[in-house]
């Protein structure tokens, strides 16, 4: 058994807000969902391992996880 985490992450203009998941499936799935509501948003789904430190950088590069999906950055 995996002891990795998924986390969807939603980047918006109002705030941002997380989804946590041990399930691939699931995790995928609320990426989608969450892709397909929030239109004028970012999207990432990422594996990271518990008690590991991970974010984002000055210029918006992920550290810390691997990103599985993102959606495409909106202007």
């Amino acid at each position: 058994m995996s002891n990795a985490l998924y986390v969807v992450i939603m980047m918006t203009e109002d705030g941002d807000y997380y989804k946590i998941h041990t399930d691939l499936d699931t995790a995928r799935k609320n990426f989608s969902e969450e892709s397909e509501k929030e239109l004028d948003s970012q999207v990432y789904l990422l594996k990271t391992n518990p008690g590991t430190e991970f974010g984002f950088g000055a210029y918006g590069d992920v550290y810390g996880a691997e990103v599985i999906e993102e959606t495409a950055v909106v202007e």
